[in-house]
């Protein structure tokens, strides 16, 4: 299995040449949003959408997207090459984090580009289920069902949401503003997007940060039990050795597993929109409430303390996490670009054997992620897009 996603990878390195002669970028006047968060840094931003063929994998299509991009203009007259913000998810926009951006005082020295991938934010067409909020309190199953019956009658070819159109978009966007070189910040998905630019146009590239890797020939469904695993086993550790943690907390590991049993037993019940829509916390909930603590790197301090107030028999903390339909909340993201890209990638490349196999020699608490794991694979069922087929891509 290892090998054949490995070989997918370097199929799909081959194929990044797939872009278009006709993309475009227009200037256009900053939403108010981006104003506002511009005003506190005085920072001077430019707006506007690069139009791209939505289907680069189909030579005959000629159905553009418009994908919504910024410019914060550095401080400093120094030349340096702009850096190019690629976000996580995958399904996220780049747009979102324009705030924090701001904060790093990276443009004191530096043009940042913020582009939100094709499907997110302010890009259109959007991916983005309108049915979750729409049916509160229908089944997951529903509401993606008639997401993507929408959007197929809307004519959105899902298949091009691909992280080969997204390659090929940044340098598409590269191309337009006239940029020959540039820095590259990728974060979480936005690593393994890199690691195509890198591949393929390292002499586009001046450098590459990379955080939070999610590296090529990683399957996501297969180690996401593993992964919690190695992670929550560390924190404990460290909180053993560190002489304030372990004061503070002296039986954190049993209390993570305490919690769990208990909300296995008896889950902890919260109040929905109303009474039919009460939703529960139970043991598997509670380990992905630290699993999504864990990606954030401000809210890592605070596990031990989370996992002490659980112990406590204060459930809070979880509604940060979790939203009205009893899912863990990973990440405010546009479902459609994430299903249309991790189906076709990840859960193409493994079956429910494998994912329950890896996770089957772990603790039951750790185990239990497989069932999580799981429940994303069969949405892929629901999110019926081919798995992606490089080797089709035509060339530019």
């Amino acid at each position: 299995m290892k090998q054949l996603i490995a070989l997918a990878i370097l199929l799909l390195t081959s194929g990044i040449e797939a872009r278009d002669a006709s993309s475009h970028y227009v200037s256009s006047p900053c939403p108010e949003r981006v104003r506002s968060a511009a005003q506190p840094h005085d920072a001077n931003i430019n707006c506007g959408h690069l139009l791209v063929v939505e289907d680069r994998q189909n030579s005959d299509s000629d159905k553009m997207a418009s994908l919504f991009a910024l410019r914060i203009a550095a401080r400093s007259p120094a030349a340096n090459p702009p850096i190019i913000y690629l976000e996580g998810g995958p399904g996220l926009a780049a747009s979102q984090r324009l705030e924090h951006i701001l904060d790093t005082g990276l443009h004191e020295d530096y043009d940042i580009i913020l582009m939100d991938a094709r499907g997110t934010g302010l890009s259109r067409p959007s991916l983005n289920c309108q049915e979750r909020d729409e049916q509160s309190g229908s089944s997951r199953a529903n509401w993606l069902r008639a997401c993507y019956q929408r959007l197929g009658r809307e004519g959105v070819t899902l298949q091009a949401y691909n992280i080969l159109s997204n390659a090929a978009d940044v340098l598409d966007l590269m191309d337009a503003l006239g940029i020959s070189e540039a820095n590259i910040y990728g974060e979480s998905y936005g690593t393994r997007l890199a690691f195509f630019l890198l591949s393929e146009f390292p002499q586009r590239l001046r450098s590459a940060v990379l955080d939070g890797v999610y590296p090529p020939g990683v399957n996501a469904l297969e180690e996401l039990a593993l992964n919690t695993h190695s992670a929550l086993e560390r924190l404990f550790h460290d909180c053993l050795v560190d002489q304030r943690c372990r004061a503070a907390f002296p039986k954190l590991r049993d209390q993570f597993f305490q919690v769990f049993a208990e909300l296995n037993d008896q889950p902890a019940v919260f109040p929905g929109s109303s009474p039919e829509i009460a939703w529960y916390l139970d043991g598997a909930d509670f380990v992905q409430v630290l699993r999504a603590a864990l990606a954030d790197t401000d809210r890592v301090p605070e596990i031990p303390a989370l996992i002490a107030a659980f112990a406590g028999g204060a459930y809070d903390d979880a509604l940060w996490y979790t939203d009205g339909d009893h899912s863990v909340v990973l990440e405010a993201h546009s479902e459609g670009a994430f299903l249309s890209l991790f189906c076709a990638l990840d859960a193409a490349a493994t079956d429910e054997a494998q994912i329950r196999t890896l996770a089957a020699d772990l603790p039951p608490a750790y185990a239990t992620l497989a069932s999580f794991a799981l429940a994303l694979y069969r949405d892929c069922a629901l999110w019926d897009v081919p798995a992606f087929e490089p080797d089709a891509s035509p060339g530019r």
